[in-house]
């Protein structure tokens, strides 16, 4: 996978092939399709308006002017609309095939295309249970899955998923009390060939549990719902002199605000409660590396089996992924003989080309490799293909 593979690959079979060609003009055809259609549709009604405009008296051109932010908001969306149109036509035209190509083309990987709807047990190969298992993520109960990959690599599997998943607090499958995204990004994970006896976790430098984000989130907001009750309140009994029995009503919203905004801080008591029963299961470990320490924390079961896998060569290859993947945060597991990597990003895997593009650019392809690469480099460094134990 290194530079001398992949022009080999890239000037041999990739730009020789007959398929990418073909590709290549499908995406100038879609692309001048886009063009003009932006040009008919954003550049020219626009300028239509504006030399009508001209014409108009001075209370015309005032409501012109009203009105044109509208109107140039209502353009600004149009395109967005448009332009998201022609981009998932290149995806579901083009980039589908580019990507069968390269694959077809790499024996050890394999692709499987999923619904990306919510699922509350969707099928998937990192299955729910995995996750949890891991304890990277334990608060969802809603999972989206796009595009997964199988890859086999000097005889050893390894998972990958593009997923993102959510808390939903409602009864309805579609209910409307959502929490928000627990996680939106890569998961990828190796069956290592290593005895590992206990549990440890690598995180970026102070996460805080989304679960607590959301109990603390919730006390403000009713610390922000209070603020206009009492100014209610306190206008009605000083401005216009109302009796309590005239004000029970809003005596009663303040009460049933109290009581709620109670179970949310008992919420978050409970909360911290149960992060420190999680921790006192595993240790803070201090590694020599400063620099990597400065962004991460380390948890573990069993110091010595943690500084054992986390030697400074893992480091590197862990913080590389972070910056392949353009990642905002990435963490990662150590469990039950396994390696688990969360990487949280917008970026999509091993993605192809753009219909601005040509997909004939040597760029177009080359981080293709470059994210299948860091994979490699990383069962690489664990030695996959020996049996070995501490």
């Amino acid at each position: 996978m290194d530079d001398i593979k992949f022009d080999e690959f890239y000037n041999k079979i990739y730009n020789n092939s007959e398929l990418i060609d073909k590709l290549e003009s499908n995406r100038l055809k879609l692309f001048w399709q886009y063009k003009i259609q932006m040009i008919l549709y954003f550049i020219i009604p626009p300028l239509i308006l504006f030399l009508l405009s001209i014409q108009l008296n001075l209370k015309g051109k005032i409501l012109f002017c009203l009105y044109f932010p509208i109107i140039f908001v209502l353009i600004f969306f149009l395109y967005k609309y448009f332009r998201q149109v022609y981009e998932n036509k290149f995806k579901r035209y083009i980039k589908y095939h580019i990507i069968k190509f390269l694959i077809n083309n790499i024996s050890e990987l394999k692709w499987f295309q999923r619904s990306n709807k919510a699922e509350y047990k969707p099928v998937s190969l990192i299955p729910d249970e995995d996750i949890i298992n891991s304890e990277l993520y334990r608060l969802f109960n809603i999972r989206f899955i796009d595009d997964e990959y199988n890859g086999m690599y000097k005889g050893i599997s390894f998972n990958i998923s593009e997923t993102k998943f959510y808390y939903n607090t409602g009864r309805g499958y579609y209910s409307s009390y959502v929490w928000g995204w627990i996680f939106k990004g890569v998961i990828i994970k190796f069956d290592i060939n290593k005895v590992i006896k206990n549990k440890t976790i690598i995180l970026s430098k102070n996460e805080i549990p989304l679960q607590r984000i959301f109990n603390i989130t919730s006390i403000m907001g009713f610390i922000l719902l209070f603020i206009p009750v009492f100014y209610i309140l306190i206008n009605e009994i000083f401005v216009k002199n109302r009796t309590v029995i005239e004000l029970l009503p809003v005596y009663y919203l303040i009460i049933v605000a109290l009581i709620l905004m109670l179970c949310v801080i008992i919420s978050v008591f409970l909360d911290f409660k149960k992060e420190e029963q999680r921790n006192k299961k595993k240790n803070k470990v201090a590694l020599e590396n400063s620099k990597f320490m400065k962004k991460f924390d380390v948890y573990s079961s069993d110091q010595i089996e943690a500084r054992y896998l986390i030697s400074p060569a893992f480091m590197e290859r862990f913080y590389n992924f972070k910056t392949i993947f353009n990642a905002k945060k990435i963490k990662c597991s150590f469990y039950d003989s396994s390696l688990m990597i969360a990487i949280s990003t917008n970026k999509n895997l091993f993605e192809i080309g753009s219909l601005f593009k040509s997909i004939k650019d040597k760029d177009c392809i080359k981080q293709f490799f470059m994210e299948l690469e860091i994979i490699y480099n990383m069962i690489d460094y664990f030695k996959l293909d020996e049996k070995t134990g501490l």
